[in-house]
């Protein structure tokens, strides 16, 4: 992506007032907002950290929604003024996040982009708490992140496995039968591919002998490729596809070759409720809620001994669907919403799946 300049907003008490920065990772305040709350509600500052622009894709998008969510939950309690950076490459994260938690209480890089940059700051600057975002690691993740692996002062947020795929497979099966699907996958990586082997799963737990499409296009956002993907893939006998990128293009292929379509990281499905089945959200609200609430009562500590990798799942928010399309009947909520109770209550044991 190319970015023009980089935006840090302030948002306190439903207010905002801006900064605007000459280049992705520097920032020269123009304005700020002094709303509050309550004037007796304890104020903290947080910083996110944003790799993309805030209102641009899916994830971005996802992420700032789900952090002013948070803030607006707690907003009886404490008053966080959020700031954000945007169009911050790797590169440029050092001096950003080093920058961000001289001024701030909380950094929250929301990409594991930063992950080696917090890992070197953080321990300069005990006082301030990181949240870092992770992808999917694998089943269980505190049996692979240890408590010792960041330091004290982080706490890493993000889904261990995206069980919700998997009812996302077996939801599509359900709507097509046995013809095939397809997973248009970002990049060429076990964590690239686990989206689509765990909806891959969910499609076979239906018809075990259903069809499944990859094209790998390299990139988060590729239109020309994702349309190719999809129109062959829709060519092949795929009835559906997963659109593992960062933009519409996919989606709107699919509505053109009268297929179905699953979204990826946020709530899409308006764009075209009549070719999108529902959306693989990943909800980073209630892990965002729970973290800033420790803070805020000062037991942080409390909660890093046993969440210091915060898991986002089906059976606390941090996994969703968003809104289904309009092909989706109540008989086939009912048998998602089954599917996911047994997978909640341990009847139903997933396996996290990397591999085509």
């Amino acid at each position: 992506m190319k970015y023009a300049g980089a935006a840090i907003v302030v948002v306190a008490g439903g207010a905002a007032g801006a900064y605007y920065a000459t280049r992705p990772g520097t920032t020269t305040p123009t304005g700020t907002s002094t709303a509050a709350t309550t004037s007796e509600a304890t104020e903290f500052k947080i910083h996110a950290v944003h790799y993309g622009i805030h209102n641009e894709g899916a994830w971005e998008p996802e992420l700032y929604d789900s952090t002013v969510a948070a803030i607006e939950a707690l907003k009886s309690k404490y008053n966080f003024k959020l700031t954000f950076s945007e169009g911050v490459s790797s590169e440029a994260a050092d001096n950003v996040i080093e920058t961000a938690a001289g001024d701030n209480d909380i950094v929250f890089a929301t990409t594991n982009v930063y992950d080696s940059t917090v890992r070197k700051v953080a321990p300069r600057f005990p006082e301030v708490k990181f949240i870092l975002e992770s992808d999917p690691i694998g089943k269980n993740p505190k049996t692979i992140v240890s408590n010792t692996e960041y330091p004290p002062n982080v706490i890493v947020l993000g889904p261990g496995s995206l069980e919700n795929n998997y009812v996302i497979g077996a939801l599509v099966a359900k709507l097509v039968g046995g013809s095939g699907i397809g997973f248009v996958q970002a990049l060429d990586i076990p964590s690239g591919v686990h989206p689509g082997a765990m909806l891959r799963a969910g499609a076979q737990s239906v018809y075990p002998d259903i069809k499944g499409y990859q094209s790998i296009i390299g990139d988060f956002v590729s239109p020309v490729k994702c349309r190719d993907a999809v129109k062959a893939m829709a060519s092949l006998g795929a009835k559906c596809v997963f659109v593992n990128q960062d933009d519409t293009s996919g989606l709107l292929e699919a509505a053109a070759n009268n297929i179905y379509a699953v979204a990826d990281y946020h709530d899409s499905t308006m764009t075209a409720p009549d070719t999108i089945i529902c959306s693989s959200v990943w909800h980073w609200q209630p892990g965002l809620e729970a973290i800033l609430n420790a803070i805020g009562e000062g037991k942080w500590d409390d909660l890093r001994s046993t969440d210091w990798y915060w898991e986002m799942k089906l059976n606390n928010g941090g996994l969703g669907f968003g809104t289904f399309g309009n092909m989706i009947t109540d008989e086939h909520k009912a048998f998602a919403n089954d599917l996911v109770a047994r997978i909640n209550s341990g009847e139903i044991d997933l396996p996290y799946l990397d591999k085509w």
